[in-house]
């Protein structure tokens, strides 16, 4: 694949993610999902900061991902099952992430 197709599925992965960034926003902030300045330490903010922005790029690269696949630009070096592999390794860190941000996990 040459270079201008990259270009494209790297730019709408951008335009995507900053697209579904203030809806996640609005999401984390309405299931508590935050990080207050009041819970000391060195928090250097002020008020409740939405956690979760992770979400925005990882919901934008896997939906971007599975329309380049489906595209046939990622060429036949890379198995389905390879992909199938790598998006639900990428979900379980994510869920794990979240639910660190909303709990506080060791």
């Amino acid at each position: 694949m040459k270079s201008p197709a990259y270009l494209l599925f790297f730019s709408a992965a951008f335009l995507f993610s900053a697209a579904v960034t203030p809806l996640i926003r609005r999401l984390m902030l309405r299931w508590h999902i935050t990080d207050n300045s009041k819970q000391g330490g060195r928090k250097i903010h002020r008020g409740k900061i939405a956690l979760g922005g992770g979400f925005a790029i990882f919901f934008a690269c896997v939906l971007v991902g599975a329309w380049a696949f489906i595209e046939g630009a990622l060429g036949s070096d890379i198995s389905p099952r390879t992909l199938i592999g790598l998006v639900f390794g990428s979900t379980v860190l994510m869920v794990g992430g979240l639910l660190d941000d909303r709990y506080t996990l060791r």
